[in-house]
């Protein structure tokens, strides 16, 4: 961690987080705080409700929207996404976080990182050769009833409606912090999900609020917003610079007589980092006797990194 680097960051008291019950029944917001409730059983507690719950419903009622007002007026200063690849071995921090185009991985017994091609977790070599869980990880500060909190989401859908949402309200409306909003749960179920059905967050103004003054350059504004749309959709067919890189065939070695990785059992044990899992040996370990290698198509492979962290 580098002390030496601006810690700017918006304070929150606690999260919002989508709830999609395992029963099949309604997908619904819990707004906790920071800490946990009282462990039983010696099992990883879940976190405690937030005071400010009570006063958005009823302690029983599941809440599928919630009012608030976001902190800042342009839509990426209020959205903070990244790629977080996480093993069980490592609960503390993930070992490798990327954009889309560059990550950084993390030897964890040297504290060495080492930057290489990012493409997402269905494409990526470390992660598929080595069985890390990695997702997207999606941020955005709001303010409920005055109190800072945190939506947090791991749902790529998520992070698309948002930024559509929160695009075409400032292109209507010249701004966002002064809009009334709410966030409202919305569902969808796709291949990925074996077409159950799973929560996703989006954001809309409030029912009074549609009365709010327009800007007087909503016209422009609406133009421009078309224009970034057509030029976003054309840009889905080009590929990018990370994809026509070659993209290096990172692996973790581990020794013949050292531990070895087993297979991933729930992704959502891995996405909580939980060292309680079903993995007979942390990767941790493993992070300890290995190398990173490092291999173009077409190329002889090399190793990169021993296990002191000294490039080869």
């Amino acid at each position: 961690m580098n002390l030496s680097a601006d810690k700017i960051g918006p304070f929150t008291e606690g999260r919002v987080q989508i709830v999609t019950p395992e029963d099949g029944g309604e997908c619904h917001f819990a707004i906790t705080g920071h800490t946990h409730q009282k462990m039983t059983d010696g099992a990883v507690p879940a976190y405690a409700d937030h005071p400010v719950a009570a006063k958005v419903g009823p302690p029983s009622a599941r809440l599928c929207e919630i009012p608030v007002k976001v902190m800042f007026d342009q839509v990426n200063h209020n959205l903070f996404t990244r790629y977080e690849a996480w093993s069980p071995g490592v609960p503390d921090m993930p070992v490798c976080i990327g954009d889309g185009a560059i990550a950084n991985a993390v030897n964890v017994s040297t504290g060495q990182r080492h930057a290489h091609v990012c493409k997402g977790p269905a494409l990526c070599r470390l992660i598929l050769d080595n069985n890390l869980n990695c997702s997207i990880s999606v941020r955005m500060p709001v303010l409920v009833q005055g109190v800072p909190l945190e939506l947090r989401s791991n749902a790529v859908n998520t992070l698309a409606a948002l930024t559509a949402k929160l695009t075409e309200l400032r292109a209507r409306f010249g701004g966002l912090r002064h809009l009334s909003l709410k966030l409202r749960i919305w569902e969808k179920s796709t291949r990925a999900s074996s077409y159950r059905r799973f929560g996703c967050a989006t954001i809309d103004l409030e029912a009074d609020a549609e009365r709010a003054e327009v800007c007087e350059s909503t016209d422009d504004r609406n133009d421009g917003y078309g224009g970034a749309m057509q030029r976003a959709w054309a840009a889905t067919f080009v590929p990018s610079a990370a994809d026509m890189r070659p993209e290096p065939a990172l692996c973790l070695s581990v020794p013949a007589a050292g531990p070895r990785l087993s297979a991933v059992p729930e992704r959502a044990a891995l996405a909580h980092g939980d060292s309680t899992s079903m993995f007979a040996t942390p990767l941790r370990a493993a992070l300890d006797s290995c190398h990173i290698f490092e291999a173009y198509p077409g190329s002889q492979v090399k190793s990169i990194m021993t296990t002191d962290g000294v490039r080869q």
